[in-house]
């Protein structure tokens, strides 16, 4: 109302005149009816706005209102969608997905067993029906390989999914390399190395720049090989290299050597004849009524006890007894000793028609033998005899510091005392050792 008629205009909240087709009714001589159409509005028009009405009598007239324009609901759909990739191991990767929608969707992202994937997405305002989502996955490894898939809902209809591909690769790396070896001349050998790598890697070995052979290739799991490659009849030492490569990164190799030896062959052992190399005491004395013992050791080829032939003669006044049958006797270690070597242990056990007089020990195998002999003392059972060394202790040879022992048996038919003398060397004349000496320990069994 007013008079005159006043004129009227729209703005928006940034003091612009409001564009569009307007129209004034007279509805009596003081009132007017005011309209404006805003063709096509959207909801970027949304917003306050003041309509001015201005006669020039007095202030004009002002008046504010708001305009709030929504959309129309809508299903989701997607603008953009996550692309199949291939990665490596180690690196991060983000999920981005472009969504319209009223009202906003809801985005998720599940694994192809169905589970959600892990992270915190992200959803960034585009316009007032688009979104922008992000899912990062950082460090991301071999086992994140896999079909996921997006999924949008808004409850308007059905919502939106989209299936993609994350392929994670990794560079080739040993678990296990093979060995330096050391074998014998035409053995076989089987190279052996265990490698992880997304996809599996052409694994194959070199010497001296050329490739050997053809090794097999099995998986272990889904990032494992092992690889194997046989070598028969190794005949050459060689520098050999293991190389495994899949595309990525770079090629990695092992460097291995393999030495090959002929075989030492030891010469046969020839069969040798027996010889005696600890014979018989040159003296034995024994009381009537005693057993001879005529151990010796030898050396020589037996293959068991009985190639071992034992003969023994008793001599008296140029006549030989065969007394092999009275003999006892047998062999250590059991034949065949690896250096053919064995003590035999002899006795005589004692007949009371055995007289004094010299003793002959024959041993033979089949390509020979040796004899040892020695003079039999028979003493008379309570007969007083002088005594006597049975046997006299033997030179001995030591070192400086080291420490040994004199042994010496001395019989005689009645108790002997027995003294011992050293002399040094510049001296001349022997020392008594007696029991008292800080250097010698003396000690006498009565047997």
């Amino acid at each position: 109302t007013g008079v005159p008629k006043p004129n009227v205009y729209v703005s928006d909240e940034k003091g612009k005149l409001v564009k569009g087709k307007s129209e004034i009714v007279e509805l009596d001589v003081e009132t007017i009816r005011y309209s404006l159409e805003i063709p096509n509005v959207q909801p970027e028009d949304s917003g306050r706005y003041t309509i001015t009405a201005d006669n020039g009598v007095g202030r004009p007239a002002r008046h504010e209102f708001d305009v709030e324009v929504e959309l129309p609901e809508s299903r989701p759909k997607f603008k953009q969608v996550p692309r199949d990739v291939t990665m490596v191991a180690g690196d991060d990767h983000v999920i981005v997905a472009v969504i319209t929608g009223v009202p906003k969707p809801n985005v998720t992202v599940t694994d192809e067993n169905g589970d959600l994937v892990p992270g915190e997405g992200q959803i960034e305002e585009v316009d007032d029906e688009t979104v922008r989502f992000s899912l990062s996955i950082p460090d991301i490894q071999p086992e994140d390989t896999g079909r996921y898939t997006i999924t949008a809902s808004n409850g308007v209809g059905s919502p939106a999914t989209h299936e993609f591909d994350i392929e994670v690769q990794s560079a080739p790396q040993f678990t296990q390399v093979p060995p330096d070896v050391t074998m014998a001349t035409g053995e076989d050998h089987v190279i052996t190395a265990v490698i992880t790598g997304v996809p599996k890697p052409n694994v194959y070995v070199t010497s001296r720049g050329k490739r050997v052979g053809d090794g097999q290739i099995e998986a272990v799991d889904g990032e494992t090989v092992r690889y194997s490659l046989n070598l028969p009849d190794l005949q050459n030492s060689g520098r050999y290299k293991v190389i495994a490569d899949n595309g990525v990164g770079s090629p990695i190799s092992h460097t291995f050597d393999i030495q090959v030896f002929a075989p030492t062959v030891e010469p046969a052992k020839l069969d040798t004849a027996i010889a005696i190399i600890e014979p018989l005491p040159a003296e034995i004395y024994i009381t009537k009524g005693e057993d001879v013992d005529l151990s010796v050791r030898i050396k020589g080829t037996l293959n068991s006890e009985d190639e071992l032939k034992v003969t023994l003669f008793n001599s008296l006044r140029g006549l030989d007894t065969d007394l092999s049958k009275h003999l006892v006797w047998g062999i250590s270690p059991d034949p065949v000793s690896a250096n053919n070597e064995y003590d035999v242990d002899a006795t005589l056990p004692y007949p009371y028609s055995l007289n004094d007089g010299n003793m002959r020990l024959h041993l033979a195998n089949e390509l020979g033998g040796d004899d040892t002999e020695t003079i039999l003392f028979i003493e008379e059972m309570g007969k007083k005899d002088p005594p006597y060394f049975d046997p006299a202790p033997e030179d001995i040879k030591t070192y400086p510091r080291d420490k040994i022992m004199l042994e010496t048996r001395v019989r005689g038919s009645r108790p002997v005392k027995i003294d011992w003398f050293v002399t040094k060397p510049g001296t001349g004349s022997p020392a008594p050792i007696n029991e008292n000496s800080d250097k010698y320990e003396v000690i006498s069994t009565a047997v």
